[in-house]
């Protein structure tokens, strides 16, 4: 009568968050840390926008709704190109093109007291989007080893989230429509927080 054995494989071991830290070369480190603070920043502003053309701003229901729209036309009419520019100058000075125009839309839309001027932020806004995430995205799979970009991306994706949370709620708590400097502070805050990468000091 044969004897049947039961082979156990091994339980697989996951790698701890400090072990992925450990494995992340400098330049992984970097981009990490920055995207939780830039989207603490974005959820500072995100939920508001409408709230902020309309009843800070004094905007129609119309206008804020148009204006919203903006910044999905401009950057899909950038990603094409900017693509090309990543190729030809490489990923990181794209980024911090695309960091540049998010912090002057921002701050441009924290003062726009007119739908022009609000137009040509939420313009800059979306060029920036259309410039940044590609260029975002193109820098991990440079600088990220494979064998743990896919443990990346899903850290990646869950600090955009948590900061977005946390950003709105924090915004949630000071914002008033009767106080519009509640609503500037918002703003010229998201527009700070985009201002890490140019503060490294690189080192080669």
């Amino acid at each position: 009568m044969a004897i049947l054995q039961t082979v156990t494989s091994p339980a697989r071991e996951h790698p701890s968050l400090v072990s992925f830290w450990n494995d992340l070369p400098r330049d992984g480190k970097f981009l990490l840390s920055t995207v939780a603070i830039e989207t603490l920043g974005t959820g500072l502003v995100l939920p508001f926008g409408f709230i902020y053309l309309h009843e800070v701003r004094g905007f129609t229901i119309e206008t804020a709704g148009s204006l919203l729209a903006v910044p999905a036309i401009a950057g899909m009419a950038v990603v094409g190109p900017a693509g090309a520019f990543i190729d030809r100058l490489g990923a990181r000075r794209i980024i911090l093109a695309g960091m540049a125009a998010q912090m002057l839309g921002n701050v441009l839309l924290a003062f726009s007291a007119t739908p022009l001027m609000s137009a040509l932020s939420m313009g800059l806004l979306g060029a920036a989007g259309g410039i940044f995430w590609p260029g975002f995205n193109a820098m991990i799979g440079a600088v990220v080893p494979s064998g743990i970009r896919q443990r990346y991306f899903g850290i990646n994706f869950t600090l955009v989230n948590l900061g977005i949370g946390l950003g709105g709620v924090l915004a949630g708590s000071i914002v008033n429509v009767h106080r519009p400097g509640t609503f500037v502070a918002i703003y010229l805050g998201n527009a700070f927080s985009f201002l890490a990468p140019f503060l490294r000091t690189k080192q080669e």
